[in-house]
């Protein structure tokens, strides 16, 4: 019998979920370079452009520098939110009953990681960022303020869970939005 499209996406669906669960949804991020300890008791940690070039080996390498330089694998709200939203639209088909525990999880993981770091109660990146371009750090909040409350909305209508909307709701990027 032949291999289907379907098949294949099962497969690559049950590989990302084994894979997020063995690893408890941690990860590496492109811009994570920031948080080694060995960078941020250099004195060119204060610098910008020593940031910026700091970041680069992490971004461009084929080999993955971070052990070398003490960064170990986090949880990033961004992150979460991202797998969880991915994963909640499996909810609809017939993983249904597979993956239902597993976004329950990433709700409460999501909602664990829920900060006031910013004076926004809602989430933010878990390492400081940097880019050539300085983009307003609310903006990068609210980014990720973005992705969790849609996440949280569209979860709590699929599972039936009020509890998860009104979380969705009170984001304070939303609140902005209403």
């Amino acid at each position: 019998m032949p291999v289907t499209v379907l098949d294949r996406t099962d497969a690559a669906v049950d590989f990302l979920l084994t894979w997020g669960l063995e690893h408890e949804w941690r990860g590496y991020d492109p811009f994570d370079g920031l948080r080694s300890p060995l960078f941020r008791r250099s004195p060119l940690s204060a610098s910008r452009w020593s940031r910026l070039a700091w970041l680069q080996p992490f971004k461009r390498s084929p080999i993955n520098l971070r052990p070398v330089a003490g960064i170990t694998k986090s949880l990033n709200p961004k992150g979460v939110a991202l797998y969880a939203s991915g994963v909640t639209e499996c909810l609809r088909g017939p993983m249904h009953d597979r993956v239902a525990p597993i976004v329950d999880e990433l709700l409460r993981t999501l909602c664990r990681l829920r900060s006031d770091t910013h004076g926004s109660g809602g989430w933010g990146y878990n390492f400081d960022w940097q880019s050539r371009c300085v983009p307003d750090e609310d903006a990068l909040v609210h980014n990720v303020n973005l992705l969790a409350a849609s996440f949280l909305l569209r979860a709590g209508r699929l599972t039936g869970k009020p509890r998860w909307v009104e979380v969705g709701l009170e984001t304070p990027t939303m609140t902005t939005l209403s």
